[in-house]
């Protein structure tokens, strides 16, 4: 996360990635997101969620980190992670493509 922060801090030195919590309107766009605790699809790490807003508060970047999504989606084709943390990344990769679509 350290050197993503680093790049975009080079890129838009007036922006900061500041860590997203459960309030963030991303979290409730489409589905309403209960919980962000889930297990990372690898590793034992704790999966983390990091955005940088435009000047109106609209998030322009938002990062997933020990955290991916799409490996999520195929362990619930594979059938051997747990289908509720499966499920609920679908779920925010929607809610991450309504909220696009609507700020």
């Amino acid at each position: 996360m350290d050197v993503l922060r680093y790049y975009l801090k080079l890129a838009v030195p007036e922006r900061e990635l500041v860590r997203l919590d459960i309030s963030h309107p991303i979290f409730h766009s489409f589905f309403d997101i209960e919980t962000l605790n889930m297990k990372a699809p690898y590793g034992n790490f704790t999966p983390e969620f990091w955005g940088m807003s435009d000047e109106h508060g609209n998030l322009q970047v938002v990062a997933s980190y020990n955290n991916d999504l799409g490996d999520f989606w195929k362990y619930l084709d594979h059938g051997d992670k747990p289908l509720k943390d499966s499920t609920r990344s679908i779920r925010i990769a929607m809610n991450y493509f309504i909220y696009a679509l609507t700020h």
